[in-house]
């Protein structure tokens, strides 16, 4: 499910307008669309959302940020900064203990996988989710 996706279902439950929902999220209706059409208009590609655009939907359908991003399937991107400096060291293996690791650094916020065996997605997703609600709580803290 993309972020659109759930826009949509949730303005079709509650029965609001786009423009009505722009102004419980405080992101412009037009950008609104654009996100439940899941199309860039600039590009024509599909919408890459900030992290405080996630941040601004959730609070409008009254979900933790970490909720949305569990929603949210592994098609949907998400646009980092560049301040955020998102940085993933891939599946580094140790042969002799079959153990692997995978370090994810988001701006100040780090998280290591270890495991014995193979690091799957839904490792990969709880660990992301993780990073991404700490990197938002550090964000608030700062404001």
């Amino acid at each position: 499910m993309t972020l659109g996706d759930v826009i949509k279902e949730y303005r079709k439950e509650q029965e609001i307008s786009l423009r009505d929902f722009a102004l419980l999220s405080g992101l412009s209706h037009t950008y609104i669309s654009a996100l439940e059409k899941n199309i860039d208009p600039r590009t024509n590609k599909p919408i890459a959302p900030t992290i405080d655009t996630l941040k601004a939907v959730a609070h409008a359908i009254c979900i933790e940020p970490d909720d949305l991003l569990k929603i949210l399937d592994n098609e949907q991107p998400i646009e980092f900064n560049s301040t955020d400096n998102l940085k993933i060291e891939q599946n580094l293996q140790n042969e002799n203990t079959n153990e692997q690791k995978q370090t994810m650094k988001f701006g100040d916020v780090e998280v290591t996988l270890s495991k014995n065996g193979q690091i799957t997605n839904d490792d990969f997703d709880e660990a992301m989710s993780f990073l991404l609600q700490e990197k938002i709580k550090n964000k608030e803290n700062k404001s």
